[in-house]
Parts: C-alpha cells; sequence; structure tokens
C-alpha cells in the first residue's frame, strides 16, 4: 500500500494487490494496480501464489452451508427493511 496526497489535503492510499474470494465459485480473483487499473495477476507480489495455488489451499465452506448463510442474512436484512417502514 502506498501513500501519497491529492491535489488537496486528502491523504491517497492505493492499493496494490486485491484479492476476491468467491465461495461459490471456490475461486479466488488476484489483481493487481499497473497503470492506474487492475489487471488479473498471475502470482502475488506478496507471497509466492497465484489464485489457482491459494483456492486450492482454501477450506471452503460447503455451499448448502453458504445457502443456509444467504437466507439468514436476507431474513435479517427484511426485517430491518420492514422495521424502518411500521
Amino acid at each position: 500500500m502506498r501513500r501519497g496526497r491529492s491535489s488537496g489535503s486528502t491523504p491517497l492510499v492505493r492499493v496494490e494487490e486485491l484479492l476476491i474470494s468467491d465461495p461459490q465459485e471456490r475461486a479466488v480473483h488476484w489483481l493487481a494496480l499497473e497503470q492506474g487499473e487492475y489487471r488479473p495477476l498471475a502470482r502475488s507480489g506478496l507471497v509466492e501464489l497465484g489464485p489457482r495455488e491459494l483456492s486450492a489451499r482454501i477450506d471452503w465452506p460447503a455451499l448448502a452451508e453458504q445457502c443456509a448463510g444467504r437466507v439468514e442474512m436476507r431474513r435479517g436484512l427484511d426485517s430491518v427493511l420492514a422495521a424502518g417502514t411500521a
């Protein structure tokens, strides 16, 4: 992570590598900041792994657990939204 300054007084923080985990696909997507854009990365500069090696090492939750978690999260969100309209 690099820090800099914008044209104003707000400090800028640039994230050089970004990891996106997708438990449904059981995959990770690794992106690196290159010339101001995030692009897919074959191998991390931070750890000696690429996306395939890392996803193979992850103990992914069972798909049924993921679905149950989403249902519970949705129920919680629905109750919050319903309380807001009451």
